[in-house]
């Protein structure tokens, strides 16, 4: 459109004739800002890591009502007896997103586990014959092993040759994977 109405003001089409129409600026002062804004916050996101031999790799779910979220981090120099969210985890991989109309009326272990499912089959070439620490903050799906029925039962099946370790803990220490499934909260 913006050519068109040069080819019009120029009553041609040859360079040398339109060349000489005056433009206003069209890189004003807000384009500016947004585009400052955009470069602050691509050098200031989190800067995720390549994998490092013998690093504790960690496996974070979270669901919430409307999605889901997982973030796989490491920690180099794991140390015992301290808290996972006080370890000083490297993120390696991020994932989130939103639960369909109908699985949005999933049961809360469905969705948890549903979470758990997606990211390790997003991440199967991350994590195959590597062994990890999965953290929930869902306790029953600590039992996930003993009693599953259904759709659970199924992704149980198909994330049995993974070599992890579940582990709970408490919903104000899964902050990160909570941060991701819950998008709409500051």
């Amino acid at each position: 459109d913006l050519l068109h109405h040069i080819y019009q003001l120029a009553g041609s089409t040859k360079k040398s004739k339109y060349d000489k129409i005056p433009l206003p600026p069209l890189w004003e002062e807000a384009h500016q800002n947004a585009f400052d804004e955009c470069k602050h916050l691509l050098v200031n996101t989190m800067k995720q890591s390549h994998i490092i031999p013998r690093a504790t790799l960690c496996l974070m779910t979270d669901a919430s009502d409307r999605f889901y979220a997982a973030l796989l981090t490491q920690v180099e120099r794991w140390e015992e007896g301290v808290p996972v969210e006080k370890q000083q985890h490297l993120p390696v991989a991020t994932l989130s997103g939103k639960f369909t109309a109908s699985q949005i009326n999933w049961s809360t272990i469905e969705k948890e586990a549903f979470a758990i499912y997606c990211a390790l089959m997003k991440w199967e070439w991350l994590l195959r014959d590597i062994e990890f620490i999965l953290h929930t903050d869902h306790r029953n799906l600590t039992f996930i092993e003993r009693d599953a029925r259904g759709k659970v039962k199924r992704w149980k099946l198909a994330i049995q040759s993974f070599n992890f370790k579940i582990e709970w803990v408490k919903g104000s220490s899964n902050i990160l994977a909570d941060k991701l499934s819950r998008p709409d909260i500051e």
